[in-house]
């Protein structure tokens, strides 16, 4: 049994959006054919289904418990190989874990803590004067601190006279508090007579820090019966712990009393100077 249909006017079967008819012909009906619907593409479920763009006024779901997008949210798994570029702003509420290399021309971060990392590599932590960066453990730094100090010394001979080394305030005690000691260093002694031309202290010369000239007579004055005595005609010589203060009578014109030795007074004499 056949079934024979007739129209009244010719069926057409044309192309259209996502289908392609095969012949496409506006003859169907007037003769025998076959014309052959299909899609454009594969769309099964395990096909590999390309869109130029999808729009949509409701949510776009992509599995149950996969991947939704409604009003610019995406909530469930996401699974991205190859490139992804977003052209505006992310913002990520959750965690972010990076796998592979993140490459960023800035990072910041804010809230928790504040850190800029530039591309060129140099970073700026923290965005106001009162913050304060805290580290644990040592600090190697390769390059300039700042202003081309590269290093922070505690030697506190300052031989090195670096240009590069800011120095601790232990060295800077050590250096200058030593030297100030010295230098303000300053008391008088009696000495006995000993000979006409020798007396004695018994006190020992202080003895200058490194940096500073060495003690010599020049850092004392001595006095015979209150009258100042001519550093010229003087020498000093330091004799385990007696400062002998010796005299060129020749030069100074007199000899030194001492009843000891005969005299019938003892001369006075006074040194005042840098002793211990």
């Amino acid at each position: 049994m056949s079934l024979t249909i007739r129209l009244k006017n010719p069926f057409t079967v044309l192309d259209g959006t996502g289908i392609d008819a095969t012949p496409n012909s506006p003859n169907f009906g007037l003769q025998q054919q076959i014309t052959v619907i299909s899609a454009l593409q594969a769309v099964e479920s395990s096909s590999n289904v390309k869109f130029g763009s999808v729009t949509s006024p409701n949510p776009f779901l992509i599995d149950n418990s996969g991947m939704i997008l409604s009003d610019g949210s995406l909530t469930g798994s996401f699974s991205q190989s190859g490139l992804f570029e977003i052209q505006n702003n992310l913002t990520h509420n959750g965690d972010l874990v990076v796998k592979g290399t993140l490459t960023a021309e800035s990072l910041r971060t804010e809230h928790g803590s504040s850190i800029i990392i530039f591309k060129s590599g140099s970073t700026r932590f923290g965005d106001d004067i009162n913050d304060k960066q805290t580290f644990t453990g040592s600090l190697n730094i390769s390059g300039s601190i700042f202003n081309g100090i590269t290093d922070i010394s505690n030697d506190s001979t300052f031989s090195g006279s670096s240009t590069t080394a800011l120095p601790t305030e232990d060295s800077i005690l050590k250096y200058y508090g030593e030297k100030n000691l010295y230098l303000r260093k300053i008391s008088a002694n009696i000495a006995a007579v000993d000979t006409t031309s020798t007396a004695s202290f018994n006190a020992v010369t202080a003895s200058a820090p490194s940096g500073l000239s060495n003690t010599t007579k020049n850092d004392f004055m001595f006095f015979c019966n209150g009258m100042i005595m001519e550093q010229d005609a003087l020498s000093i010589e330091q004799s385990g712990s007696k400062l002998l203060l010796k005299v060129d009578t020749n030069n100074i014109g007199y000899e030194l009393q001492s009843i000891a030795l005969g005299a019938p007074t003892t001369d006075e004499i006074v040194g005042w100077g840098k002793f211990n």
